[in-house]
């Protein structure tokens, strides 16, 4: 069982607050929180700092509604998954940004299952997903055109 210290944690809802607590964390300044996604006991956070497109990972206590640093991921001027192992099964997050590639839709192949979701008009994309520790933690994904053409594939 994986045992967290809410000691150093940060309520999800206060934006300022949760700037100051990325900034220390990561050991950054100057970042600018562009989404915000819930799922379950994960908050995930999307910001830029000089630049890069980071991904922020936060998990809920289970005793207040206080959240504690999970994980992250480093600078990253495109698309992404994050995948891991946490006690609830595997974690996959589709991050990334959108406003220069302008696609219309993603598709996420986890196993024998595929996820389309419709991104058209929206800059960027921050969607978590749970799935039982019996699926493959790999992933492949996918992004299309309006027209179904594929622009890239991560």
């Amino acid at each position: 069982m994986l045992c967290l210290d809410y000691s150093h944690s940060v309520d999800n809802k206060n934006e300022f607050a949760l700037m100051r607590f990325i900034e220390e964390r990561d050991n950054v300044s100057n970042i600018s929180i562009i989404k915000q996604s819930d799922y379950e006991n994960i908050h995930s956070i999307l910001y830029t700092c000089n630049g890069s497109i980071k991904l922020f990972i936060m998990e809920k206590s289970t005793i207040s509604n206080r959240y504690k640093y999970f994980d992250g991921s480093g600078g990253s001027s495109g698309f992404g998954t994050y995948n891991c192992f946490d006690s609830n099964g595997v974690l996959i997050i589709v991050y990334g940004d959108n406003s220069s590639l302008n696609a219309s839709k993603y598709a996420m192949e986890n196993g024998t299952v595929t996820y389309l979701e419709n991104i058209e008009n929206i800059d960027y994309v921050l969607r978590i997903y749970r799935f039982p520790r019996s699926f493959d933690m790999n992933s492949n994904l996918y992004l299309y055109d309006s027209n179904g053409g594929l622009i890239r594939e991560y």
